[in-house]
């Protein structure tokens, strides 16, 4: 691997017409404004004496730009491996001033001076330790041998799958080393945080697709650079998606169906009011985290362990309810802290999954698939009691459904 050192390569006249130039001097002012940032990144046109000088002088290629990276920095830059937009060999850059410290490039000091320019291959490690953290230094790149921006692997958050478009940031993820670790609270109406959405990535990217969901304290790899935005699911009460319903069927024989299986207008059982028509039935997604923290926004189960008349393990979320005859005192106070009230379905209390201590959360991390529906009634809030693998459960009412589970209707 190759490290070219290049001295003087502007002369006087294009030195002063850039650090003269108003642009450099506004994102400079700028910059000054907020000591916490680090770095800030603009682009430079390209004059006919810049390109000449860049291609003699760096052998560098810069027919298809019109602008080249030119950056504010200040403070320490971790040691990484440069990434870009597409394929590159090279990592140019040129210090368009003085700096006390060193860039390092595979361990190896070198000087920040003013008109000094860098060409080495890409791959190798580099990293800036200074002497003075709140001095800007100037400088032009980290570009690739044609002129586009290369460097730090970066991780940004946005508030909407458009918003990396278009290159509405809002914010940087916090990173501790490989580590994604930064939460967002609040979230909006009746959803929680379920993951961070990857909606672009490096080209190189090894760990990852556009398109998966990544958590919280989860590792990626730290040459890559990833633009994601928060993924929200709804924190309703639902089923897994293998829970069986207890149904009529169409030739008046009651049985167990798979609740992705039914649709409006098949009949239900429920406890107290015969056979009722589902009105609307609905699925979406819930992260499920690998421990056993109690919590309402996770998968738990119930088993024949604790539950005698289940016929199978079913899994529900936190916040769906077993119907029972008695709450203690303890169930009592930890639903009225959640709820703020004690709820009846059937003339059976309410008794949540996360607060029920013989359902037990589910250590399988994933992203799983659930279902709910609501059947059919002329009171638009009220809900029934079913039967789901062989337990005594709640439905959800029409508008719950409708307007607050934000899940897909079948």
């Amino acid at each position: 691997m190759s490290i070219l050192k290049i001295p003087d390569v502007l002369d006087t006249e294009i030195m002063d017409s850039i650090l003269n130039d108003p642009r450099v001097i506004r994102h400079y002012q700028e910059f000054e404004k907020d000591q916490q940032k680090n770095s800030s990144t603009f682009s430079y046109p390209i004059s006919n004496g810049i390109r000449q000088v860049f291609t003699t002088r760096l052998g560098m290629d810069l027919e298809k730009v019109t602008h080249l990276p030119m950056k504010w920095a200040r403070g320490n830059h971790r040691s990484h491996v440069d990434v870009g937009s597409e394929p590159f060999e090279k990592t140019c850059l040129l210090y368009l001033s003085d700096c006390k410290g060193s860039l390092y490039i595979e361990n190896e000091a070198y000087e920040m001076k003013k008109n000094m320019g860098y060409v080495f291959d890409q791959g190798m490690v580099h990293g800036v330790e200074t002497m003075e953290n709140t001095t800007p230094r100037l400088l032009i790149g980290p570009m690739s041998q044609k002129g586009l921006t290369v460097g730090l692997p970066t991780v940004g958050y946005y508030y909407t799958n458009n918003d990396p478009i278009t290159s509405v940031t809002e914010g940087t993820i916090f990173l501790s080393g490989s580590y994604i670790n930064t939460n967002i609270e609040p979230t909006p109406p009746n959803t929680v945080f379920g993951g961070w959405y990857i909606s672009a990535i490096s080209e190189f990217a090894t760990d990852y697709n556009v398109g998966d969901i990544v958590q919280p304290g989860q590792t990626y790899n730290n040459q890559d650079s990833m633009a994601l935005f928060p993924y929200y699911i709804n924190s309703s009460i639902c089923f897994g998606e293998d829970t069986e319903i207890l149904c009529l069927t169409k030739n008046k024989e009651e049985k167990y169906i798979p609740i992705h299986k039914i649709r409006k207008g098949d009949k239900i059982k429920t406890y107290k009011y015969g056979y009722k028509k589902v009105d609307m039935i609905g699925t979406s997604k819930i992260y499920n985290p690998g421990n056993n923290h109690r919590c309402k926004n996770r998968l738990y189960k119930c088993s024949s362990d604790n539950y005698p008349e289940i016929k199978k393990e079913l899994f529900i979320t936190g916040c769906h309810s077993i119907l029972v005859k008695e709450l203690s005192k303890e169930e009592r106070n930890e639903t009225l802290e959640i709820l703020g009230k004690i709820y009846v379905t059937d003339q059976h209390y309410r008794l949540m999954a996360c607060v029920d201590r013989r359902a037990q959360p589910y250590e399988v991390e994933g992203l799983y698939n659930i279902w709910h529906l609501a059947l059919e009634n002329e009171d638009y809030y009220m809900n029934y009691g079913i039967y789901a693998n062989g337990l005594l459960v709640e439905t959800t009412s029409q508008r719950m459904l409708k307007e607050l589970s934000g899940m897909t209707l079948i």
